[in-house]
């Protein structure tokens, strides 16, 4: 297949950076696509000044976990001039290299959310003709060609963070994947993933080394394993209880959040299978994060109604059905312990 040939394969359980990347693993022959997604955590991160923070599944960077255990290198940089930043495409583009480039929802005339959401997007690009760029939008399953001064409006603005609300500066910031030689991790490097990642739902875990990845500013606070969820709960009834309108900065917050956890549980399911090719335990687990993922993304299609539907009471309920997902999380870590145990890992 040729870069021109690359189509959109948008992945119903990753966010759009996530279907960025498989994508261009999938051009580039990557065979551990089910494995790539490895982390299954849960942390939450507020900061002093508001309402409630924001839960998230991931607790390491996406970079961090793609060099973890399949040593995949994300290699990029920000480019603030212009011509610097397309010669760059460019001399990809003659590599036959995919360029995953980070930008401003608000300024792709494509989507539903143009001049309207300016929040952070990737798109691939593929092509170049003349002033335009063929560009890949996985998670609208888009592709077509972009003018490059629109590009440009996208590529070299500020966005809007979906979890905080605060707002940064892009400055033309692209990357490729470089893979390594060796595509195919182990089943014990995957009995570690499943060892560290049950440790960070513990709680066992060093926080002050997750604030160091995350790169977590001081003035946030942070809580990590599925305990977190607890000042979660509280924080957003809290919220609720004093009456303050829902806005949609609030819902998009929690639809963040929500996103986050119903995404790693469902890749994570993924990994799980592939162990139990060789361990037969871990299907019935596979089978559970699977199941906890679906509950998760019922909750995000709650989130999506509250936008149009009395506020109040569609956020109540979607508190009522975490706390019922809390309870399949513990049961499932209490799960995970077992079985790596039966295989004799040391957890």
């Amino acid at each position: 297949m040729s870069l021109t040939e690359i189509q959109p394969s948008k992945h119903p359980n990753l966010d759009c950076i996530g279907a960025s990347i498989y994508t261009v693993l999938k051009y580039l022959n990557f065979s551990a696509l089910k494995t790539a997604w490895k982390q299954c955590g849960a942390i939450y991160l507020k900061t002093q000044d508001s309402p409630y923070g924001d839960v998230n599944g991931q607790y390491m960077r996406t970079v961090a976990e793609l060099t973890w255990i399949h040593n995949i290198r994300v290699e990029g940089q920000a480019e603030p001039e212009n011509d610097l930043f397309l010669a760059n495409i460019q001399e990809r583009l003659e590599r036959d290299i995919p360029t995953i480039v980070l930008c401003n929802m608000a300024e792709l005339p494509y989507n539903p959310y143009y001049q309207d959401l300016p929040e952070m997007h990737s798109i691939i690009v593929t092509g170049r003709e003349g002033n335009q760029l063929l560009i890949v939008d996985d998670y609208y399953r888009y592709k077509g060609l972009l003018p490059i001064e629109q590009f440009l409006l996208a590529s070299n603005s500020s966005y809007r963070d979906a979890g905080t609300g605060e707002w940064y500066p892009l400055h033309n910031r692209s990357f490729e994947l470089v893979l390594s030689d060796s595509l195919h991790p182990t089943h014990d490097q995957l009995l570690e993933a499943v060892r560290s990642n049950l440790s960070v739902l513990e709680g066992r875990c060093d926080i002050n080394q997750i604030k160091r990845e995350l790169d977590v500013p001081d003035d946030v606070n942070i809580e990590v394993g599925l305990k977190s969820l607890d000042p979660f709960l509280k924080d957003v009834e809290a919220f609720l209880a004093s009456g303050v309108e829902i806005t949609d900065d609030h819902l998009d917050i929690l639809n963040h959040s929500l996103i986050s956890m119903a995404q790693t549980r469902a890749m994570y399911a993924d990994v799980l299978q592939v162990i139990s090719e060789k361990y037969e335990s871990f299907a019935d687990l596979a089978e559970l994060y699977r199941s906890i993922g679906h509950q998760w993304k019922i909750t995000t299609n709650m989130i999506l109604k509250a936008f149009d539907s009395n506020r109040s009471d569609m956020v109540h309920r979607v508190l009522q059905k975490i706390s019922s997902i809390k309870t399949q999380e513990f049961e499932a870590v209490t799960s995970t312990r077992e079985v790596l145990e039966r295989v004799g890992v040391v957890v």
